[in-house]
């Protein structure tokens, strides 16, 4: 995108009064009859790059989540912009999460609306934003005191009725550990003043999560349609197993090994056992083990499960090499307590 306007500002017969750009997204002011010629320039650098304009209406074109508005003197100033889409969705004051939490949100965005618009429009933004948060079932006294009151006393009162703040402790000599409580209304807090002089930090999250209230709506991927995955084939002669990955289907792979045994191809250990003892192979139960999207820990967990399946794997040796001898002999002592 650089190159692309620093391109665009040599072609072009003049020069922008101002030119920003976040990622692809680009507001710039030029001369009105010159717009045209400037999105025929910006498509010209490159035929895959294509853009769009949208131009002033009403003195004001929007940028991200800001409108840019000009004044009669050609000053500009930054409003706060949401698009008509835009559902007005916050935390709901009645969902199961700190009181802390929703304060923090209800004060966060009124930190927004402040720093994006000018002076002149904070006060009808914040009322825009007190009648959002109340149509979240906020109450109108928590949001008229923090919107609108800069000592925001009721907001500690809030929270102190809310929650029951933890006394903070001096700077501890030791390193203060960490640990998360699922959050219960009235239950987590005494908890945690009943922990409070534990050298504990405590974090919340909420035990029953969105996830848990809907059914899943996608179907699941079909195991042969799966990639960057561990895979297990049992032998149908044998109690031996092959352990194999892929980062492409899992049938494409599975193809390559039929491939490799039809081409008579010893280029990995399955198709050296078909060919060696003329065993048969069960594709059609093949079973996943892991998965992951990076290479790195995809390579790990293969050596993992060849290791898992010791006796019965009938991987190369040259496959496990890379596996540090610390989880090899952690690994050995799992197989060993296992068959005991």
């Amino acid at each position: 995108m650089d190159f692309i306007i620093d391109q665009v500002k040599r072609l072009l017969p003049f020069q922008f009064s101002f030119i920003f750009k976040y990622v692809d997204d680009i507001i710039c002011g030029l001369p009105a009859n010159q717009v045209d010629n400037a999105l025929i320039t910006f498509n010209s650098i490159h035929y895959k790059l294509q853009f769009t304009v949208e131009r002033e209406d009403n003195n004001g074109v929007p940028f991200l989540d800001t409108k840019l508005i000009r004044t009669s003197d050609n000053k500009i100033f930054i409003d706060w912009y949401t698009k008509p889409t835009h559902s007005g969705r916050y935390i709901n004051f009645n969902s199961n999460h700190i009181m802390r939490q929703k304060v923090n949100t209800l004060k966060g965005m009124k930190n927004r609306v402040l720093k994006i618009s000018h002076v002149t429009f904070q006060q009808k933004n914040l009322k825009r934003l007190s009648t959002m948060f109340i149509t979240n079932n906020f109450p109108r006294s928590l949001v008229n005191n923090i919107l609108f009151n800069n000592n925001c006393n009721l907001y500690y009162r809030h929270i102190q009725l809310a929650t029951t703040i933890a006394t903070q402790q001096p700077a501890a000599v030791s390193t203060p550990r960490y640990s998360r409580l699922p959050y219960i209304p009235d239950i987590t807090h005494q908890l945690t003043n009943i922990l409070r002089h534990a050298d504990t930090k405590f974090a919340f999250y909420n035990p029953s999560p969105l996830n848990q209230l809907f059914t899943k709506l996608k179907d699941k991927t079909p195991t042969l349609l799966q990639s960057g995955v561990i895979y297990n084939v049992p032998c149908m002669t044998c109690n031996k197993v092959y352990i194999g990955l892929t980062n492409c289907w899992l049938k494409s792979r599975l193809s390559t090994h039929r491939s490799d045994i039809k081409t008579k191809k010893t280029r990995c250990a399955l198709a050296n056992h078909v060919l060696n003892l003329g065993h048969q192979f069960d594709f059609d139960n093949v079973s996943i083990l892991n998965r992951s999207n990076n290479r790195t820990t995809l390579r790990l967990m293969e050596m993992v499960e060849i290791n898992k399946y010791l006796k019965q794997s009938l991987n190369f040796r040259s496959d496990v090499d890379n596996l540090h001898v610390i989880y090899a002999n952690l690994l050995a002592m799992h197989n060993s307590t296992n068959s005991n």
